[in-house]
């Protein structure tokens, strides 16, 4: 009897081992979205422009992964840093639902542009963030070779940033006139900077240090990322690096000065020699008072790049300010739960003879749209983030908490001057520090692997 029940016992131990999820799956679809995430294109659907990422194609994958390892491990839910995190990020979800519900009855028409992806791309975006958690549940290997691929893929994509840029404002013109734009984010720069700015944030104090190799090409990469944002001018990142600030000053000793020296000592010569024009390089430095300047080269330029638009200071935050004085006056009439998901383009068209125009603004967007209720429900969800992995990076020296942690407070203050909650990398970026490991069964690599 008891040879039977200790082979009964080890039967079961050996099925269980056979049903879970093996971590080199995760491992690949984890850098497979890490990669896809950064490659947008964009898709006229009517008289709506949608982005679709290539990680878009991978989340269907993604999930079926995510369903089969919470089933495996007895429907457990994870180990949330932030307890009840998923409770309340399917609460805000349905109250994107009933906004976009109130938008339609004030509005009394169906602005798909408007409502319909800010309610249905949330869910996309927890979808993403349920991908974090994965890689998270698999183990620090894991993330560890997930935040590499997404740093090395924000390098190459800046590098050919860069090269598109030599190309076209040297005429060069090598393809002849392209549609085609390999960085993908060329018609919203402020996007393309907050992607780079992430990966610069998770540079600086997540990637790895073990040779002098690797710490040379991560010297050359944090160079080349820092010049392609230079050269972006997005004045939203600008506000996220100051927020941003304090923080890299309060873990200041986590940080690899040499490398980060080195890099700061490369970015003049990748400018100047990416620009061909030291008088431009100079100009970009007192953007205000050489507008006209910049015009006079940039017009120049047979092919619209991303750093056309916002080298050149064309009103944008005018028109920004404009639309956040408005966007107060119509939350005044509904300060509670807003005038619903589209209910700003509705009033701004009336008043500006059928124009539309979005708030750019994540904050002022949440207000006007699902009022105080909705802005103080996310807020409280971010805040709760930001919170938890400050103190996982304080308690357990946590290289990946800590940047995260910065990349909440960055994407705080670029969300001044553009829209930051539909980023989904960032869903991406937090959902790897959301779980601890151990709630879900996945097969742990070997030894030799994790030392790789």
């Amino acid at each position: 009897m008891r040879r039977s029940y200790g082979k009964m016992e080890a039967t079961k131990v050996l099925d269980a081992e056979k049903r879970k999820l093996p971590s080199g799956l995760v491992l690949a679809v984890g850098i497979a979205v890490a990669v896809g995430v950064q490659v947008l294109s964009i898709l006229p659907v009517g008289s709506t422009i949608v982005r679709v990422a290539i990680g878009d194609f991978i989340i269907p994958f993604a999930l079926l992964l995510v369903a089969y390892a919470y089933f495996v491990a007895g429907r457990r839910r994870p180990n949330w840093v932030v307890p009840q995190i998923d409770y309340a990020l399917l609460g805000f979800l349905c109250l994107l639902g009933v906004a976009s519900l109130i938008g339609l009855y004030r509005t009394d028409t169906f602005i798909a542009w408007a409502w319909g992806p800010k309610f249905i791309g949330f869910g996309l975006l927890l979808a993403y963030f349920l991908v974090g958690v994965l890689v998270a549940e698999a183990g620090e290997h894991v993330q560890k070779k997930v935040v590499l691929s997404y740093i090395w893929t924000s390098w190459i994509i800046a590098a050919l940033a860069l090269f598109r840029f030599f190309v076209e404002l040297n005429g060069l013109l090598l393809f002849g006139y392209l549609e085609f734009r390999p960085i993908g984010f060329s018609n919203n720069p402020n996007a393309f900077a907050f992607l780079l700015g992430t990966a610069l944030l998770l540079q600086i104090f997540a990637f790895p240090r073990s040779s002098t190799k690797l710490r040379l090409a991560s010297a050359v990469g944090l160079a080349i990322i820092s010049a392609t944002l230079f050269l972006i001018a997005s004045r939203s990142v600008y506000l996220g690096l100051i927020f941003t600030a304090p923080a890299i000053i309060y873990f200041w000793r986590r940080l690899d000065w040499p490398v980060i020296l080195c890099a700061a000592s490369l970015v003049p010569f990748i400018v100047v020699a990416t620009t061909s024009n030291y008088d431009l390089f100079v100009d970009m430095l007192v953007t205000d008072s050489a507008i006209a300047h910049q015009r006079a080269i940039i017009a120049e330029i047979p092919l619209s790049y991303a750093t056309r638009d916002s080298i050149v200071v064309d009103g944008g935050v005018a028109s920004r300010w404009e639309t956040m004085l408005m966007a107060f006056g119509i939350w005044r009439e509904t300060p509670i739960f807003g005038v619903g998901l589209g209910g700003f383009m509705h009033y701004y068209a009336q008043i500006h003879d059928g124009a539309n125009f979005a708030l750019h603004t994540s904050g002022i967007w949440l207000l006007t749209e699902t009022g105080l209720v909705g802005l103080f429900y996310f807020l409280a969800i971010y805040i709760a983030f930001t919170l938890k992995n400050f103190k996982c990076a304080n308690s357990n020296d946590s290289n990946l908490h800590t940047a995260v942690f910065c990349i909440l407070l960055f994407s705080m203050g670029a969300s001044i001057g553009t829209e930051i909650i539909y980023q989904r990398q960032l869903w991406l970026l937090v959902g790897l520090t959301a779980a601890h490991q151990g709630a879900w069964r996945i097969s742990v690599a070997s030894q030799s692997s994790k030392s790789a």
